[in-house]
């Protein structure tokens, strides 16, 4: 099993960014990613807006490609867990870009510990991140996969540039399309909300989390 980790958007209030998304992709292997990626690709030349890009980055997609990325993974792929942060809700002296980081492990923390075990099978756990995600961050990943599926052999952790992992493109396009979501900018993404966390930060370094039940 992989679990392809992206986000989108930042931390710092002052940039108007509003939310931080955290996307896992879970898949039993590349094979599917490429066919997810390659048929946004085929559809989009079909109609005439090829993207040119060797990656499929969802921020910048123009709106017709972003539609049929998003429908491309409606009618495919469901198997994908979010967690966001509304920075609006949360303590001013956390969200300046400073401890962007530490907000990211604990959504990874909650994702993790959230994950139906069943959707594993006991199966080798493949973790697989953006490159762009800090060496800090990589190696909290790495800690909590020990603290919620234990220290046995089988479980990975490795990061990849997205051009070369598409599975990491499918967890952009998930984690892009949610945050236009909340935005209210598009609301093609369909999502379990079993599958969606939010954390506040109602306090300095006070984190609580809550199953969404509407988004």
């Amino acid at each position: 099993m992989f679990i392809f980790i992206d986000e989108s958007g930042l931390t710092d209030i002052s940039t108007e960014q509003k939310f931080l998304v955290v996307a896992f992709a879970l898949m039993r292997n590349r094979a599917f990613a490429d066919e997810l990626i390659f048929g946004i690709k085929d559809k989009c030349k079909e109609i005439g807006k090829p993207i040119k890009r060797k990656e499929i980055k969802y921020r910048v997609l123009d709106p017709e490609q972003k539609e049929i990325a998003v429908k491309t993974i409606n009618s495919k792929y469901h198997n994908f867990y979010v967690c966001f942060v509304n920075l609006e809700k949360c303590h001013k002296s956390m969200i300046t870009g400073k401890y962007e980081h530490k907000i990211q492990t604990i959504m990874v923390h909650n994702l993790l510990s959230s994950i139906d075990h069943r959707d594993l099978n006991g199966d080798e756990l493949k973790i697989i991140m953006d490159k762009k995600l800090a060496t800090e961050f990589q190696n909290s990943i790495t800690q909590e996969l020990r603290k919620h599926f234990g220290s046995k052999k089988g479980i990975t952790v490795k990061t990849e540039t997205s051009t070369k992992e598409r599975g990491i493109q499918v967890a952009d396009i998930i984690a892009g399309a949610f945050r236009a979501k909340l935005l209210k900018k598009s609301d093609l993404l369909e999502v379990d909300l079993t599958h969606v966390f939010q954390i506040t930060i109602p306090d300095f370094d006070v984190f609580k989390t809550e199953h969404v039940k509407e988004v």
